[in-house]
């Protein structure tokens, strides 16, 4: 699990931009990178199970969604309204089959898009990604 944390990340308005995950809750074989903000498959291919959300603060319109090899995969919840909420939660859930290995690998990372220019709010409960290996 790998969280946002106390760090803050800014999302300009109306442009995708790659979710920050900082801090890691625990990430067994170091699948996620802290410094690229990537997911990548253990050794071995296979399907695996993502899940992230994002908590925006004051947002009239966005979504989210997963990427993979910078291509968007799978698009999450989406948000509209002509006013704004104090926090809006958006959440994806999907199976992506990745093809692992040391140098044959995908990658995958969340990205968000929103109006107005926002402040990610950080904390663990609403600001996450998971990902784990289910089956070859």
């Amino acid at each position: 699990m790998f969280k946002n944390a106390s760090t803050t990340q800014s999302v300009p308005n109306n442009a995708m931009t790659k979710v920050r995950y900082f801090e890691n809750v625990y990430n067994v074989f170091g699948r996620y990178s802290n410094n690229e903000y990537l997911f990548r498959p253990a050794s071995y291919p296979g399907y695996y199970h993502l899940n992230a959300t994002v908590c925006l603060p004051n947002i009239t319109s966005g979504y989210i969604a997963i990427f993979k090899d910078a291509v968007e995969y799978s698009r999450g919840t989406s948000f509209s309204s002509t006013s704004t909420s104090p926090d809006t939660t958006l959440s994806i859930s999907t199976v992506m089959y990745l093809k692992g290995g040391a140098l044959d690998y995908n990658e995958c990372d969340v990205r968000i898009i929103c109006s107005p220019s926002v402040v990610i709010s950080g904390s663990q409960s609403i600001t996450f990604f998971t990902g784990h290996f289910i089956q070859p």
